[in-house]
């Protein structure tokens, strides 16, 4: 059967809003999944080689002020010097040496707790740190001169002979002195001592002396000593 002119063109209107009804209805297509960012790899950090490390000791660690201590160092470079340097900051510098290892003698600084250490500034070689403590110097104890003066006699009558004697560094004046009651001296003399390390003077009391206690001092350089005699 043969379709008519206005049928096709009926026809054909009809399947273009079915067509258009069909694409209305399905689904948009998905977008496309995104790509990750690559993530960069990590940067290497450059390696740092390590500070080389010196070593110190010191002997010993507690001295006076009027004293010394050893200084040992190693694992320096040879060829720069290395100093000491005294901690806290403003304290002096002692040079050690140029050598890598070595040993040396300094004076103490003055009273405190220092911290010490090695130092090498043309490499930045440094050492491990040790304490020193330094105390008060100790006064050294007084020459003692032994020196000694007694006289004959525990007492005497005025008129009577006085014999003064001891002992002392042979070689050496001594000086004798007798003072009397009133603080007067009734009697000077200088002798020397003899090698042996004895001396003696003597006098004679004044028949007019007066009674009481006389004093006896003999001296020498560094040394002094004295007895005492009574006139009755």
């Amino acid at each position: 059967m043969a379709i008519k002119e206005e049928d096709k063109d009926a026809l054909i209107i009809a399947a273009i809003i079915l067509l258009s009804a069909a694409v209305r209805k399905a689904p948009a297509p998905a977008p496309p999944p995104e790509e990750p960012t690559p993530t960069p790899p990590p940067e290497e950090e450059p390696e740092v080689p390590p500070t080389p490390t010196g070593s110190l000791a010191i002997s010993p660690t507690e001295i006076t002020a009027d004293a010394t201590f050893k200084a040992t160092w190693s694992g320096f470079t040879a060829g720069h010097q290395i100093y000491l340097k005294a901690m806290p900051t403003g304290m002096p510098y002692w040079g050690l040496g140029t050598t890598s290892s070595g040993s040396k003698t300094a004076a103490a600084p003055a009273e405190g707790t220092y911290t010490l250490k090695a130092v090498q500034p043309y490499t930045s070689i440094e050492s491990n740190t040790v304490t020193l403590t330094v105390k008060p110097a100790v006064a050294p104890p007084p020459i003692v001169i032994p020196l000694s003066v007694k006289t004959d006699k525990g007492s005497y009558a005025p008129g009577e002979l006085v014999v003064i004697s001891g002992s002392g560094p042979a070689g050496q004046n001594a000086a004798l002195q007798v003072v009397r009651p009133d603080g007067v001296t009734l009697y000077l003399d200088v002798v020397k001592i003899a090698t042996d390390g004895s001396y003696s003077s003597s006098f004679r009391l004044p028949l007019t002396t007066m009674k009481g206690t006389y004093k006896v001092y003999a001296t020498v350089p560094g040394g002094l000593d004295s007895t005492s005699f009574e006139v009755l």
